[in-house]
């Protein structure tokens, strides 16, 4: 039994040659640079393709929108609307003319 406890922490030694890493940090930076610029180039040809078919006007476009509209105004409201904005007007300048009677409240 003592002779196996030496022999267990030998085997357990952290040299190079004994230690059969999974991990490989240069093929694990191989990987990620080229998972990154793959998918970076993806997504720029997705948006070029996005761009041109836009630019185009194949997709993302809008109904055509009919612009010359046939909407006849009601005169009289337009007449009571336009009344309403004068007495307005001649509201405010009637108070603009007056001066302020407060009381003083320091009195």
């Amino acid at each position: 039994m003592p002779k196996s406890i030496p022999n267990f922490f030998k085997k357990l030694s952290f040299k190079k040659s004994n230690v059969h890493m999974p991990f490989d940090p240069k093929r694990d930076w191989k990987i990620i640079i080229f998972s990154f610029t793959g998918l970076s180039l993806l997504l720029a040809g997705f948006s070029g393709y996005l761009f041109f078919k836009i630019n185009r006007g194949e997709i993302f476009t809008s109904g055509q929108q009919n612009t010359s509209t046939n909407q006849v105004i009601d005169k009289k409201l337009l007449d009571d609307t336009v009344a309403r904005f004068e007495t307005k007007k001649a509201r405010l300048s009637e108070l603009e003319s007056q001066t302020s009677v407060t009381p003083d409240p320091s009195l």
